[in-house]
Formats: structure tokens, C-alpha cells, sequence
């Protein structure tokens, strides 16, 4: 199993009618044998909940929360390798790792995330409108990454 990334660090794929060699370019590096991949994730979390909240009872609000989403804004891979080929320089390299791969289009084919945030809480009013308040929450996503 393998892949060629172009100079931008961004993974070609073959599409209808392609072949492999049509595909690589001079430049291009040709990955083999990839057996590790870890991928950093960054999200844009928007606080979207539903909270539904008791009156004040000894000074004390209960409340529970449902739904959170967010957005991933950027992805990325770190790869380890058997070898690797550079295309148009005919140099080979033997194991090793890539890091910085640019896995954004295929992190981001569920563009936004929506998942189940359950949880219960208290909140104490200190004074006026300042309160102090106790979470716990439990969250499941809906979709994969």
C-alpha cells in the first residue's frame, strides 16, 4: 500500500481514466509500505446546546444539556514507511517518516459534526447575576471522522 504526494504535501489520486502514470509528475514522491499513520485534527467548535434549566430552589438552579456540533478546519497525517521514491530524480530511500501530509479533503468529507452531549449540572447564584456552576457531561459523536 502506498501514495504519491505532489510538492504541496497533498495526497494524488487516481480518478476515471487515470493511470498510475499519468498521475506522478516530476517532483512527485511515491510512498511504500506505509504501516503507521497518526492524524492531528483541528476543530471549530460552535456552542450550540439545548439547556433546560429548573427554577432556583435554596439558591441552586438545576439543569441538563443535549446537542453540541463543530467543524474540522484542519487535518493532518504523520506516516512511517518502508520507502520512498522521488519522480523525476530516480532516487530511492529506504524506511522512514512523512510528516505534514495534507489529509484536509478526505478529513473533511462530513464537514460538520454533530453529536450527543449529555449532561447534568448545578449552578449556585453567588450575588445578582453571578453564579458559580457544576458540569458533568458525556459526549458521543453522531459521525466519523
Amino acid at each position: 500500500m502506498g501514495y504519491v504526494l505532489n510538492g504541496s504535501n497533498e495526497i494524488k489520486e487516481l480518478k476515471d481514466g487515470t493511470t498510475a502514470t499519468d498521475l506522478v509528475q516530476a517532483g512527485d514522491v511515491q510512498y511504500n509500505g506505509l504501516y503507521e499513520r497518526k492524524i492531528k485534527t483541528t476543530h471549530f467548535t460552535i456552542p450550540l446546546a439545548l439547556k433546560m434549566m429548573t427554577k432556583e430552589i435554596g439558591g441552586f438552579k438545576y439543569f441538563g444539556v443535549l446537542v453540541r456540533n463543530w467543524r474540522s478546519i484542519k487535518a493532518r497525517a504523520i506516516d512511517k514507511y518502508t520507502s520512498s521514491t522521488v519522480y523525476g530524480a530516480n532516487v530511492s530511500n529506504g524506511p522512514g517518516t512523512n510528516t505534514n501530509i495534507n489529509i484536509n479533503k478526505d478529513g473533511s468529507l462530513i464537514p460538520i459534526r454533530v453529536g450527543m452531549n449529555v449532561g447534568l449540572g448545578a449552578e449556585y447564584r453567588l450575588a445578582g447575576s453571578t453564579s458559580l456552576f457544576l458540569s458533568i457531561n458525556y459526549f458521543r459523536s453522531f459521525t466519523n471522522l
